[in-house]
């Protein structure tokens, strides 16, 4: 959105929509990319949860509803979502900068590790339920 007093102009280039904006005050100029705003929501969806989470952990009260309904199995759900999280806002930022870098090899490394560390830890589970049930 335009205030008064500034200058935008927008390029467009293929399927990329470029923009740049100067106040009148001789600010340096900053731009904007199409390309990085779902990554900029998946950081924040990335931060709140990691917020959350620890918000959960660290707060008191749940630590005594925690011990009064003696179920502290809660706690390894709680440290899944953190470290899912903090994973979340990692590759979501490292795949904004490789698109703003427009590097195609980063972007596919950025997209295909998730889901091989994905598989991974899936593998891990089922391989520790298959020992607990047999």
């Amino acid at each position: 959105m335009e205030t008064p007093g500034t200058l935008r102009v927008e390029v467009d280039h293929g399927d990329a929509r470029y923009a740049m904006e100067m106040d009148d005050h001789g600010d340096a100029p900053y731009f904007t990319d199409d390309r990085t705003k779902a990554t900029k929501w998946t950081v924040i969806v990335g931060a709140g949860l990691f917020a959350f989470t620890i918000f959960i952990r660290a707060e008191p009260g749940f630590d005594n509803w925690i011990a009064i309904l003696n179920i502290y199995e809660y706690y390894i759900g709680v440290y899944i979502l953190i470290g899912a999280g903090a994973l979340v806002m990692i590759f979501s930022f490292l795949g904004c900068c490789s698109a703003l870098m427009e590097h195609s090899s980063a972007l596919y490394l950025v997209s295909t590790v998730p889901c091989i560390i994905i598989q991974y830890l899936r593998n891990i589970y089922y391989s520790l339920l298959k020992k607990r049930v047999g």
